[in-house]
């Protein structure tokens, strides 16, 4: 069966429209695709199941995907890469996304086929077992862009 050749596709997103068009459209690329609609039943699927890749919604209700990423890293280690689905691209969101354990994000409106050439990227990448180094690599990128922190610029008050 070519969706077992493929890969386990566990997509988190609570739109069910959403989830059933990336769904489809990764399943006739050959994966195997189960959907869940928020981190909770995610969670539950993970402590039995391992996916090739996860696919992580940021905006649910009830657990982000923010949160939702740091437990399932507690979960299952680095023994699987997550891809973050966003409608938001801002640098402060997505380097929330990437310190959370995150390996990549989608944006959205990027188009169907960036979803199957990410998937697919991301699922020959996971057996290097080097992606917490790409991760960190990321941050320090997204944060040498972002420059130091006003906060952490600012001078300490003087002392009386």
């Amino acid at each position: 069966m070519a969706a077992v050749a493929q890969g386990l596709i566990l997509l988190v997103d609570d739109n069910p429209v959403q989830s059933r068009l990336y769904g489809d459209v990764l399943q006739a690329e050959g994966f195997s695709v189960i959907a869940m609609p928020n981190a909770k039943e995610a969670e539950q699927f993970l402590l039995a199941n391992m996916p090739s890749v996860i696919l992580l919604d940021i905006m649910m209700p009830d657990v982000d995907g923010i949160e939702a990423c740091h437990r399932f890293r507690k979960l299952i280690g680095e023994r699987a890469p997550i891809l973050f689905l966003t409608a938001s691209d801002t640098v402060d969101i997505l380097l929330s996304a990437f310190k959370a354990g995150g390996d990549d994000f989608i944006v959205k409106t990027s188009g169907l086929q960036k979803l199957v050439e990410r998937v697919k990227h991301w699922r020959n990448l996971a057996s290097r077992g080097d992606t917490p180094a790409r991760r960190l690599a990321k941050i320090a990128q997204i944060e040498k862009r972002l420059g130091p922190s006003p906060l952490a610029a600012a001078p300490a008050p003087a002392k009386p």
